[in-house]
């Protein structure tokens, strides 16, 4: 934001958090599916990066109606209107499922412990601002502790 410095994630979740979501990508390549795995992948360049926002772009690909959690891999056949399931596909599809909810966690929080909390970022904005700033921020704070004083009975 201001120039806050990035808080380290535990790399061991990173780590985990990489391989689970280039497995996802991996999945999504085998089905042709190209939005999904081009959001997954700029995201997963961000977190190899150290940019913390991936973990931020990649939750925004949730919650939504046709979101990432509504994307399922579809392997198997289809014969006339039946999709026929061979063993290892349904497989895929239940790990597929699970991947997305373990990165999708794995993602909240780390997303939360890399965010700077909002004392962190007031602190950072103050300390950036001019002396006017400063002084008016002082002025504002002294005419309403004066008015709180005042008002009570």
């Amino acid at each position: 934001m201001f120039g806050l410095r990035k808080k380290q994630p535990p790399e061991s979740d990173v780590a985990k958090f990489l391989t689970q979501t280039e497995r996802l990508i991996a999945l999504l390549d085998a089905e042709s599916e190209e939005f999904w795995r081009a959001r997954i992948a700029s995201a997963i360049s961000k977190v190899r990066n150290a940019d913390w926002q991936g973990f931020n772009d990649f939750l925004s690909g949730y919650g939504t109606s046709g979101s990432f959690n509504e994307c399922s891999v579809r392997t198997g056949e289809w014969q006339g209107e039946n999709h026929i399931w061979a063993p290892e596909d349904k497989s895929k599809y239940l790990e597929f499922e699970e991947l997305k909810g373990s990165a999708y966690g794995l993602a909240r929080r780390l997303s939360r412990l890399t965010a700077p909390s909002i004392s962190e970022s007031l602190a950072e904005a103050y300390r950036l601002a001019s002396l006017r700033t400063k002084a008016l921020l002082w002025l504002m704070l002294l005419l309403l502790v004066g008015a709180f004083i005042v008002g009570r009975p």
